[in-house]
């Protein structure tokens, strides 16, 4: 697992340089490419830290909470640049072309499980995390909604993200009925 995440930390510098050195412009569907990539690759070194940490129940240091977060940050922002460079007077268009739309669906999906993975110690702020996922979950639904072939693209995909539109509902809930004070909103 440390060699593993050693060796994504390296990718992420090569692909950072490279993305700053290209001209958005003029070569948009390489530099799309490469946010995809380093969205998924913050993604992948997030799952580790997250695992080491969270689901091995080890104690959660300052050190380690501020990691998988920013982890998650980064995996986020790289996901948002790749879709936000398919707007259009700043929103998703009723169509993306058929060679990205999935990717763009998925980078959705991804940005709401990252989102979903920070660790907060402030009910207020996890709420906010829940309603940020319900819009990522409710715009891959949505889009696939308008145009059903879809549906066969990502059928696995869409019926995740309608069951984690119905949870996110009783997770929110179950977040306000929560009292007195939590170490940390997992």
């Amino acid at each position: 697992m440390y060699r593993m995440g050693k060796l994504f930390k390296k990718g992420i510098v090569d692909l950072e340089v490279t993305a700053n050195r290209l001209n958005e412009e003029s070569c948009m569907n390489v530099c799309r490419r490469i946010w995809y990539e380093l969205g998924t690759v913050y993604s992948d070194i997030l799952d580790i830290k997250y695992e080491k940490h969270v689901k091995n129940r080890l104690v959660l240091t300052d050190s380690a909470i501020k990691k998988i977060n920013q982890y998650a940050s980064s995996s986020i922002r790289y996901y948002s640049k790749f879709v936000e460079s398919f707007y259009v007077q700043k929103k998703l268009p009723e169509y993306v072309c058929d060679s990205f739309v999935k990717p763009v669906l998925l980078a959705h999906l991804h940005m709401a499980r990252c989102n979903n993975k920070k660790l907060v110690n402030q009910k207020n702020v996890k709420l906010d995390i829940l309603f940020q996922c319900k819009k990522y979950y409710q715009t891959v639904v949505d889009y696939c909604d308008r145009d059903p072939r879809l549906e066969s693209m990502i059928p696995v995909e869409l019926n995740t993200c309608r069951e984690l539109l119905e949870s996110n509902a009783s997770r929110v809930d179950q977040l306000l009925k929560t009292h007195g004070p939590v170490k940390f909103y997992v």
